[in-house]
Order: structure tokens, then C-alpha cells, then sequence
């Protein structure tokens, strides 16, 4: 039976993080970073989900307001916000993340380390008051998360072809926003945030041991070396 959330975070056997989240915009390089990751002992980082988590977070926040703005005193069968009293959004949290953790990550047996990566950071997405929250849900729902900042030189993502639909400008202002919210946040919280380069690990594999030491793995070149020679892209490895 699939465990719980709650079970998986009482092993003994977990990663430094237990959980893992790769934050990054369209074809940064994050599909490498994250095949590089799951090579790791135990690690398990999923692909993207179409930021299925972000609605859920607006959701506990509706909860949140109406529980402190209608919920301060008890409430009556005639009032508009009768039962705001009794909502506990932690509890909604706590069960949405679990829910997500069973049908969405499914952590295999022996998994010290799960997550997933997503590259829907933008406006489109999230306002622009809206990233740190969110990450501060992510850290909220999952207890123990870090984050891994993917970053890839502008002109070289521009040129993948992912922004096609975006107007000529508004795909770099929309790549340089998202830069400057990662880069913010892990200035800001380095405690559980690493920014990675993926025109840095390209040129220099023994790059990667930056990233296992802020993970508290052992660094394996010869693993690298095997990862770094398998395409990661759309459509899968080869």
C-alpha cells in the first residue's frame, strides 16, 4: 500500500531535504537537472504538472481570509459566513498535500528524496506578489523542502523555441522576471536554496559537486559522466 505522507517523513533514512523542488522557466536545461537529481541514491524528482499545486494555494488562501476576516466568533445558521469559525486551512493543506504526495509524486519503496520541477513561473501563473508565497506554501505543505533555481544564459533559452506565442521582447522580459524572483528568493533563504547553472555544468561536469554538497551527497563523476551522455528533452531520453 502507498504510504502516507506522513509515514514517508518518518523514516530514518531521508535526504538532508526530503523534498525537492526544481523552479526554472522553459527550456532553461531543467530536464538534465533533473535526470542528474534522480541518479542521486533515493532521489525521485518528478517532471512537470502543469503547476497543479498553484490553484490549491489560492484555494487555502481564500480559506485563510475568511477564516480571520468572518471566522473570528462564532457563527449562527442566519449568518452569510456561518461556519468561517470552523474552517482550519492547515488541515486543507495538510490533506491536499497528501493527496498530491500519493497521486501525484508516488514515491517508490526506499525513496529518501521526492519532488518534481516545473518551469510555469511567470506572470501568467503567478502575480508578481504571489512567487514567495507560494514557495512558502510548497515549504508549509511539504516540511523539510528546498528549492533548485535552474538558471540558463537568456539568448540560449530564447533561441530553443519554446515562446513562440510570446510577442517579440515579452518572452525575454517574461525569462528575466522569473530570473529575478529566483535569484531574490535564494539570496534571501540560502538555507534551503541553491541556484544552479546549467551553462556552468555544461562546461564543467565536477560542477555537479557543488549541488550534491549543498544536498549532503556523495559526489560521482562517473555517474555524472553517464547522465551528462543521455539526451534529456521532450519526448524522453533516447
Amino acid at each position: 500500500m502507498l504510504q502516507s505522507l506522513e509515514d514517508y517523513l518518518r523514516q530514518p533514512t531521508l535526504a538532508r531535504f526530503p523534498f525537492l523542488f526544481i523552479v526554472t522557466y522553459g527550456r532553461s536545461g531543467s530536464t538534465l537537472l533533473q535526470g542528474l537529481l534522480n541518479a542521486l541514491p533515493g532521489h525521485h524528482i518528478r517532471g512537470e504538472n502543469n503547476a497543479a499545486l498553484v490553484p490549491l494555494f489560492r484555494t487555502q488562501r481564500r480559506l485563510r481570509r475568511t477564516r480571520s476576516e468572518w471566522g473570528n466568533e462564532a457563527t449562527m445558521p442566519d449568518s452569510p459566513w456561518y461556519g468561517a469559525d470552523l474552517i482550519e486551512p492547515d488541515i486543507f493543506v495538510a490533506g491536499c498535500a497528501d493527496a498530491f504526495f500519493r497521486a501525484a509524486l508516488k514515491p517508490p519503496a526506499g525513496a529518501r528524496c521526492c519532488g518534481f520541477k516545473e518551469i510555469r513561473y511567470d506572470r501568467r501563473t503567478l502575480s508578481d506578489g504571489d512567487f514567495v508565497p507560494y514557495l512558502r506554501f510548497l515549504r508549509r505543505a511539504f516540511p523539510g523542502a528546498a528549492f533548485v533555481f535552474n538558471f540558463r544564459n537568456v539568448e540560449d533559452t530564447l533561441r530553443s523555441g519554446w515562446w513562440p506565442d510570446y510577442e517579440p521582447g515579452d518572452a525575454e522580459r517574461a525569462i528575466s522576471l522569473i530570473r529575478t524572483r529566483m535569484h531574490d528568493y535564494a539570496r534571501d533563504h540560502d538555507d534551503h536554496s541553491f541556484s544552479f547553472d546549467y551553462d556552468a555544468m555544461c562546461r564543467d561536469q565536477s560542477y555537479f559537486a557543488e549541488l550534491c554538497a549543498f544536498l549532503g551527497e556523495a559526489y560521482d563523476p562517473q555517474m555524472v559522466e553517464e547522465v551528462m551522455n543521455t539526451r534529456h528533452s521532450i519526448g524522453g531520453s533516447r
